[in-house]
């Protein structure tokens, strides 16, 4: 983690003496300067001390500014900061930026680099200066323990880079407070849980109304009602003023979840909700202006629903400003061990006992579970437990429910044998129709592959995590 000092330490990597005292000496009145002059530095020292911002060129050597980009030294720095547990902001240089086409220039921003600034311009000095104040409070604030301890106490645990990347989203998109956010997930991800910490962090509106709706328990015929609010006497049962979902939220946010099922003739009314600001009640003559941020939720692909005809694209595209997308839990299986610790506090009512710890071969037991329910399924599974137990400090095997126990040894002994022989025979039908070692295993990878691109939809960062390699690796593998 970053110095809690009042001046932060960057790290300035770079092998030419003369140009890094240039720099330091532009930053050393704001920033503690550490400087390195070698690539390995570089990566050690982020790894071992965390600091807030790199800067580093992109060529390490005078022959490298031949070379194509993703050959030069500087671009491999980036790649393995990139998947450091807790990636500093790296802000890239070179001279004659210009040579680089669009999609050369766009690669190291693949790798979340926060800037690639031209050393040959006049303005270089002052820019990076400001890029590195920048870089710097963005990293503060993503950081701070006081984030940590908020994320913590609405169960948004969890050190997987996916769960780092949607605290950060969440950080970001709280700030941004009139935009619309949409948050995709498999049931039981969490959608609402990070709706409510982007309103809760939200300084403009987290003093107002959140309002989480699911749109497939909303009765079609009451619906307008619902969501618009009516006039009394509008029509049989409706024996006051009803205010609707949008009014209730005024100042604050709307949750819309599963909006996927939100009803064909409901969806341009909504639209038009969001385009013009105002509602029209039931039975009303006069729209009401509203003030209100809309965040939506779905477990269905909304472009497809919309290629099938299901879902309004003039919607969709007014709804899709900020996205997240939430992998499922048997992704980020890291993240399993925080959330259980997380759910023990939290339900710790459920037995007379404080829990100390847990035995690793629950955890590892844990780790062969799909969790096809996700975080829901775990926090239930958490509850049962502290249900069944009746003396102890330590969550044992004896704890965890047989059925549980069965579902994971199935999980990863199910007609192993079977597997194996099947694979055996797949495999040395290749080496004996004259394949070499190599071409068997090139041909196994293949596979995998193209299972991982299929599987997620060609995502980089997701197939790196469902095969649990780096995106460097992965890349090379299929480029």
């Amino acid at each position: 983690m970053a110095s809690k000092s009042t001046t932060p330490t960057i790290l300035l990597g770079d092998w030419k003496a003369e140009r890094a005292s240039s720099i330091r000496a532009s930053l050393q009145n704001t920033f503690k300067v550490e400087m390195v002059d070698l690539p390995r530095e570089v990566i050690s020292f982020s790894q071992n001390q965390g600091p807030p911002v790199v800067i580093l060129p992109l060529c390490w050597c005078p022959s490298e500014h031949t070379n194509p980009l993703e050959d030069c030294e500087g671009y491999h720095i980036v790649q393995a900061l990139s998947d450091l547990n807790t990636p500093p902001e790296v802000i890239l240089f070179d001279g004659n930026v210009a040579r680089f086409s669009l999609s050369d220039y766009c690669k190291p921003f693949l790798h979340r680099v926060a800037a690639f600034l031209d050393e040959d311009k006049a303005s270089f000095n002052d820019l990076l200066s400001l890029k590195t104040r920048e870089c710097a409070k963005r990293f503060a604030e993503q950081h701070d323990n006081a984030s940590e301890q908020f994320f913590a106490s609405l169960g948004l645990v969890g050190q997987s880079d996916a769960m780092q990347n949607i605290r950060r989203f969440i950080t970001k998109a709280a700030y941004l407070s009139d935009l619309p956010v949409m948050v995709y997930g498999e049931s039981g991800t969490g959608k609402e849980l990070i709706a409510q910490a982007i309103h809760q962090m939200d300084e403009k509106r987290s003093k107002r109304p959140f309002i989480a709706v699911n749109c497939s328990a909303i009765s079609g015929s009451i619906a307008e009602s619902e969501f618009f609010g009516h006039r009394r006497g509008t029509f049989t049962g409706a024996t006051t003023d009803r205010m609707g979902f949008f009014r209730a939220a005024e100042g604050g946010t709307l949750f819309l979840d599963e909006i996927s099922e939100l009803a064909p003739h409901l969806q341009p009314k909504i639209l038009r909700v969001i385009q013009e600001g105002k509602v029209l009640p039931v039975g009303d003559e006069h729209e009401q202006t509203i003030n209100v941020r809309l965040i939506v939720g779905s477990n269905k692909n909304l472009e497809k629903e919309v290629s099938e005809g299901r879902f309004r694209l003039d919607l969709f595209h007014r709804i899709n400003v900020l996205s997240l997308e939430v992998p499922g839990l048997r992704f980020r299986k890291e993240d399993i061990a925080s959330l259980f610790y997380a759910f023990l506090e939290k339900h710790r009512s459920c037995y007379q006992h404080p829990i100390q710890k847990i035995d690793t071969q629950v955890l590892e037991l844990f780790q062969q579970l799909r969790f096809e329910g996700n975080v829901r399924e775990l926090e239930n599974l958490v509850r049962k437990i502290l249900f069944r137990k009746s003396f102890g400090k330590a969550i044992e095997m004896a704890d965890v429910p047989p059925e549980v126990i069965a579902s994971a040894i199935g999980t990863s002994c199910t007609s192993t044998a079977n597997t194996d022989e099947a694979l055996r025979m797949i495999l040395v039908e290749k080496i004996e129709a004259g394949c070499s070692l190599k071409e068997v295993l090139a041909y196994s990878e293949r596979i995998l592959l193209k299972w991982a691109e299929q599987e997620t939809g060609a995502n980089r960062s997701k197939m790196a995590r469902v095969l649990q390699t780096t995106t460097r690796n992965l890349f090379n593998k299929m480029r």
